[in-house]
């Protein structure tokens, strides 16, 4: 199904964003203004005449009331009151502040914005006020604990700012992201050969050609891999019918060298014939060896068993004691198995341990210990066979999952033909996890391993 080219730009979705930015920012600082105003006229804030009002108003008290009450002066306010000589009668001002007040009484300084005074004529003197043109809060408590009133209003603007801002940025990246996850999902899907689904809508141009494109590619995988499976399915065909062709031919030479054994041969008629009997009898170890190769590649047997890693761990140790026990060899095992639980075909893992064991008896001296190591890590089970045998080479190490690969001819009989460890390693890739081959660290021999991945780990993926 193709992918529409629908929706906007990314252009278009980016003024939409600053747009919704800006419609923030002003909603911001009007309900700035609008909580500051409210605080005003609730009395919560002082404004910055306050001080100057509440002078005023209490003016004609100050001239009048006798004797004189320094509780009609603000409290932010400071006074002097002078007798009419120019004598200090009572203040609240320091030793400089009077000495300005004074010389604001004589005419000598002005009043400020900065600084300003207001002086009240009495009958027996005048007071001199000094205040500040400075708004202020009317509770203690917010004067010690929030910023200047003067501030508010920048720092609720900023406050209020970053909110809406990171509000929009985070509505803005969540839809965003959700367009994204489209492609993401799609290329994750097409990466594991999940091929089976179409490819969702984004309402983004520009994510649509993209989405376009991993449609097309997902078609073109498609197409391909069936042609893969296609030939694949010929070829094991042919490899089969081949096989079943010389199984016949291949017997008549068998059965007539074993009638001529019967007869009276020379010493050096005998001596070939025998190389034509025993030469038969490889050639049919190698057909079974490659019907069993096919076989594993065409077997679409799966039948996949949740279970603890427990169980299973004491179901392989079990199968891999009967191997040791069998051949004469100390089996020393290493468990440290958690609660966790596993997917697994119980049968085609038996399989690929009984593989590996029987590589490591066959490959190590006699009566030589094996070890078994099974443990649970965060994400994977690991089960793990040693001997203490020669070890692998490096080529050894690289190339000993390839079927029919048989590495150092030391390591092995006629009778083997490389496909233990192809089968373990293919049984490892069908359950998601991958067969290690390595050298042990501790000592000397090989060490191989199967690590499968646990029940939340899949999930995870």
């Amino acid at each position: 199904m193709e992918v529409r080219e629908c929706g906007q730009s990314i252009h278009s979705v980016f003024l939409k964003y600053l747009l919704s930015a800006g419609v923030a920012f002003i909603l911001s600082v009007a309900i700035s203004f609008l909580f500051f105003d409210l605080l005003i006229n609730r009395g919560a804030i002082v404004p910055s005449n306050g001080t100057e009002n509440e002078i005023f108003k209490n003016r004609k008290e100050i001239a009048a009331v006798d004797p004189f009450d320094a509780n009609l002066i603000p409290e932010r306010a400071k006074y002097v009151f002078l007798s009419d000589d120019g004598r200090v009668v009572e203040t609240d001002m320091t030793k400089d502040e009077i000495e300005r007040a004074m010389q604001f009484h004589d005419g000598k300084i002005p009043s400020t914005s900065s600084a300003p005074y207001m002086e009240v004529k009495r009958d027996d003197g005048y007071v001199v006020v000094s205040y500040a043109i400075k708004s202020y809060y009317r509770d203690a408590w917010m004067n010690r604990h929030l910023p200047e009133s003067e501030n508010l209003l920048l720092s609720i603007i900023l406050l209020l700012c970053v909110l809406s801002g990171s509000g929009v940025t985070i509505i803005w990246a969540k839809k965003l992201t959700r367009q994204l996850n489209l492609m993401v999902k799609a290329s994750e899907q097409i990466a594991e050969e999940d091929l089976d689904f179409e490819v969702e809508y984004s309402n983004v141009k520009e994510f649509n050609r993209v989405l376009r494109s991993l449609d097309e590619m997902k078609s073109a995988l498609s197409e391909s891999l069936r042609a893969q499976w296609e030939e694949g399915e010929r070829r094991k065909g042919r490899v089969s019918a081949l096989l079943h062709d010389v199984k016949t031919p291949l017997a008549i030479v068998k059965g007539n060298a074993d009638l001529l054994k019967e007869t009276d041969l020379s010493e050096e008629q005998a001596l070939y014939v025998g190389y034509i009997a025993k030469n038969t009898d490889r050639m049919a170890e190698y057909m079974k060896a490659l019907m069993l190769a096919n076989k594993m590649e065409s077997d679409g047997t799966w039948h996949v068993e949740e279970m603890s890693v427990r169980a299973l761990g004491d179901r392989l140790a079990s199968l891999v004691k009967e191997i040791t026990s069998t051949s004469g060899r100390p089996l020393r095992e290493e468990v440290a198995l958690g609660d966790e639980t596993i997917r697994v075909d119980v049968a085609l893992l038996e399989r690929a341990v009984q593989n590996i064991a029987t590589n490591a008896v066959e490959y190590s001296p006699a009566r030589s210990e094996i070890a078994l190591r099974m443990r649970t890590g965060e994400h994977d089970l690991t089960i793990e066979v040693l001997d203490c045998g020669k070890g692998f080479t490096g080529r050894d190490a690289s190339h000993g999952a390839e079927p029919f690969y048989r590495g150092d001819a030391s390591r092995h009989d006629s009778a083997h033909y490389g496909l233990g460890l192809y089968s373990a390693d293919q049984i490892a890739r069908r359950h998601g996890g991958r067969l290690v081959l390595k050298n042990r660290e501790d000592a000397e021999g090989a060490a191989v391993s199967i690590d499968l991945p646990l029940v939340e780990a899949l999930g995870r993926r």
